[in-house]
């Protein structure tokens, strides 16, 4: 509903480091960084065999879990940044 109604991704989660942590621990924060983007790589060439271990399975099909999973932007570009501020800017007005 959101991406129809602002033409926008919409942001469900960030890793977000504060500029001191990464000024005092710049290593293991790439590294981490690292981390993470081989996990992604990793689970999306495998999202078929863990589709078929997952829980969900006792509700949803393999094909289901994975055709879902596909669809999710595991990246964060400039529109996901614009959707995420206009998000912000929506909640900062209904907050009042």
């Amino acid at each position: 509903m959101w991406y129809k109604f602002t033409g926008l991704p919409f942001v469900y989660a960030l890793w977000v480091v504060r500029k001191k942590s990464f000024s005092q621990k710049g290593g293991l924060v790439r590294r981490l960084s690292h981390d993470l983007i081989n996990a992604k790589k990793y689970a999306a060439r495998r999202f078929p065999s863990i589709a078929a271990e997952a829980p969900q399975r006792e509700w949803i099909s393999k094909k289901e879990l994975v055709d879902y999973w596909r669809i999710i932007s595991y990246d964060f570009t400039e529109k996901h940044l614009e959707g995420l501020q206009l998000f912000e800017k929506y909640a900062l007005k209904t907050r009042g």
